[in-house]
């Protein structure tokens, strides 16, 4: 079913990361009361920075407003409704190019913790565990596992 995927898909993307911020702007929401938005409406591109969790609600008022395959609408759109994001910079949120956010950590973070969530986010997010699902999802799982590589190959500098 592809709202469960998308689901699954978010889960893993977007709130493990940022699971103290939904808590916060979400708070009586569980995340099976919040649905996957694509910002651009194509629900191929999984990138990192095209999805946003966000209220069934919200996510019927927006739909209409935004043409597919077009980011920049979506982006609109959403700053519309004052929807915040804590991965998209044009929602209020850092870039999703900070290494310590990649990895679910605060700047600063020591070594050890470091080198855990780089361990537990390759674990997590490695594409053989994917290898079974269409394409788009081993794309998806190659690009976020660069990602976390880059992240750590970053801080790993300053060891």
């Amino acid at each position: 079913n592809n709202l469960e995927i998308h689901k699954d898909l978010a889960e893993k993307e977007i709130f493990n990361f940022y699971r103290s911020w939904f808590n916060q702007h979400y708070p009586q929401k569980e995340f099976k009361d919040l649905l996957v938005h694509h910002i651009d409406k194509d629900k191929f591109n999984y990138d990192l920075s095209n999805l946003i969790i966000i209220s069934p609600e919200q996510h019927k008022h927006l739909h209409a407003n935004i043409q597919h395959k077009n980011w920049n609408s979506g982006i609109k759109a959403l700053q519309s409704f004052n929807i915040k994001s804590p991965h998209i910079l044009e929602l209020g949120g850092e870039s999703e190019d900070n290494p310590y956010a990649i990895l679910g950590l605060n700047p600063g973070a020591p070594k050890d913790d470091i080198k855990r969530a780089y361990k537990e986010l390759c674990q997590k997010n490695h594409p053989d565990k994917v290898n079974h699902l269409d394409k788009q999802f081993i794309l998806l799982a190659e690009r976020r596992m660069k990602k976390i590589i880059w992240a750590y190959e970053q801080l790993k500098k300053d060891f």
